[in-house]
């Protein structure tokens, strides 16, 4: 197959239609995960989607009927994230904060045991101690003159989901950031 430009798709991409919830189970069973749009395959959709497609993972998730708790990995990566975390764990190597967040959740790491909306209320009390409103804010203005939201993010020294935990403790921010559309 010859390679084409990102954000090119193949020829009968993108799909038009959401994946029937019975089709879910067999698509991400294998190593690698279609994507939808550009008809490539990878091991982990989510920065695929952000870079090549300018598109949000929760719009896409929604565009395709794929629920919110799953993750877009393959099976092999799935299995080595969770043999990784599993050894972290088991060695006592978590940082204080997520032991944190597994102390006040309740659970021992399973996901299935945790629902969203808890991981979100723990989450807005639980920031790490170096993510600061000017942190983010620098983020935002950043954003606001004209950079990429995820450079501008990884250019601040942030991670993307630091970032977004704390726009839902600071709502004016978060309106400004939102302003900017979908660009990720």
């Amino acid at each position: 197959m010859s390679k084409l430009p990102a954000g090119h798709p193949l020829p009968g991409f993108p799909v038009s239609e959401p994946i029937p919830r019975t089709e879910l189970v067999a698509y991400f069973s294998g190593d690698r995960l279609l994507c939808f749009l550009c008809g490539r395959t990878f091991r982990g959709l989510g920065q695929h989607i952000v870079r090549a497609h300018d598109m949000t993972v929760t719009d896409y998730q929604d565009r395709y009927h794929i629920p919110r708790e799953r993750g877009l990995v393959g099976a092999a990566t799935r299995s080595a994230f969770a043999a990784s975390a599993s050894a972290t764990h088991a060695a006592g190597k978590l940082s204080a904060h997520v032991q944190a967040l597994v102390a006040q959740s309740g659970t021992h790491g399973s996901a299935s045991a945790r629902t969203k909306a808890a991981l979100r209320a723990i989450g807005r009390d639980m920031a790490p101690p170096s993510l600061t409103r000017d942190a983010v804010e620098r983020v935002v203005i950043a954003v606001e003159a004209g950079a990429v939201k995820a450079t501008a993010v990884k250019d601040a020294g942030l991670s993307w989901s630091g970032v977004a935990g704390a726009l839902r403790r600071y709502p004016d921010l978060k309106a400004r950031w939102s302003k900017k559309g979908r660009q990720i």
